[in-house]
């Protein structure tokens, strides 16, 4: 369907009271019925009416004391039912097919469970030399760089609750078992928004790995590039993470991430 024919079927009225709900943002998630006019170039008339019905909807919420309007519990509800219809798979598919055509590696999808993370899913490198990890595989937050993309995604507050609460134990010939090289690698991952492993879980097993942020804030999951290091030189190397972590970041937004 054309712009022109989209434009047929649009109804004013849905239009403006969407032209509300949006002027609710991260920043300003309360706002007065002057500050919502000027936002959406309504009528302060119309406006006024627009919201009177979303707020018998409770689309919208009006505080008395205050005069100030924010977003009602149907949309928080709403926002409930499409966080359950998310299918990350599919969201992550086509970024992980663009991650394995520019760095010819295998690309793979984890998730958080308490305090491992599981491989779910992945898309394999067409290199007949390559790394092919095992769906349902676990490990530990501390070790390798998808686990640590977790951790780096965490509150400061609650990254010192896990350490507390973790033995560092040797998985590989590299991994971290000093809570203190830890605390400085996570910082180094926070600051560069993507996380690297060496050898962490196997000899051979290198990877970069980056989080995909939900509307909360959360790690939603990470997508990770398993790389074979013979042929992972600076260059694709340098492309393969701009790549991801243009593609996390575009994911995130997706998900309703704040960043």
């Amino acid at each position: 369907m054309g712009e022109r024919e989209r434009a047929v079927y649009r109804i004013e009225a849905v239009d403006r009271a969407i032209n509300i709900l949006t002027a609710f943002t991260h920043t300003e998630p309360e706002l007065t019925l002057s500050e919502i006019v000027e936002k959406t170039g309504l009528a302060k008339a119309t406006a006024y009416r627009m919201l009177s019905n979303l707020c018998a909807r409770h689309m919208c919420q009006l505080d008395e004391k205050t005069g100030r309007y924010s977003l009602g519990y149907e949309v928080l509800k709403m926002a409930d039912i499409r966080r359950q219809q998310l299918n990350f798979r599919m969201l992550a598919l086509p970024a992980m097919q663009e991650l394995r055509d520019v760095s010819n590696e295998t690309i793979v999808l984890s998730v958080r469970d308490g305090d491992d993370r599981v491989n779910v899913d992945y898309v394999e490198s067409r290199d007949p030399l390559r790394r092919v990890p095992e769906p349902g595989r676990r490990a530990p937050l501390y070790s390798g760089a998808a686990s640590k993309a977790f951790l780096a995604s965490m509150s400061e507050e609650e990254f010192e609750r896990y350490l507390a609460r973790t033995k560092l134990e040797k998985r590989g010939p590299n991994t971290i078992t000093d809570k203190d090289e830890l605390r400085r690698t996570i910082a180094k991952n926070r600051a560069d928004g993507f996380s690297e492993s060496r050898g962490e879980q196997t000899p051979q097993g290198n990877a970069i790995a980056a989080p995909v942020f939900d509307s909360t804030g959360q790690a939603a999951f990470v997508i990770s590039i398993s790389y074979v290091d013979s042929r992972f030189t600076k260059t694709i190397r340098k492309k393969t993470t701009e790549t991801l972590l243009r593609c996390c970041r575009e994911m995130s937004r997706q998900l309703g991430a704040r960043l």
